[in-house]
């Protein structure tokens, strides 16, 4: 693969392709910190005492951001999927 023989027109398909790889990787990073906040941290400091028991409502928020962002994620996700099919116009070998 000589990367000079691209044109325009791949370079901007790759960078949909990058663009589609990085915000899932960014949206999945969010889903599980409120995964990890609302379904681990909140409750273990609740029962330990380490915070009032009022931070409780806090969690129903964080579960519905997750939500979202889990659903954002697989758009993306399937972003990345639909755009990477033409790395076989120039990479016929992309799976190794």
């Amino acid at each position: 693969m000589d990367p000079n023989s691209l044109g325009i027109t791949e370079w901007q398909q790759v960078s949909k392709l990058l663009l589609s790889l990085w915000m899932t990787v960014i949206f999945v990073i969010i889903f599980a910190a409120n995964m990890l906040l609302a379904h681990n941290v909140i409750p273990s400091l609740v029962e330990s005492k380490h915070i009032p028991l009022s931070w409780e409502k806090i969690r129903r928020p964080l579960y519905i951001v997750a939500i979202i962002s889990f659903a954002v994620a697989l758009f993306f996700f399937s972003g990345v999927i639909r755009n990477a099919s033409f790395l076989k116009t120039f990479w016929p070998d992309y799976w190794i």
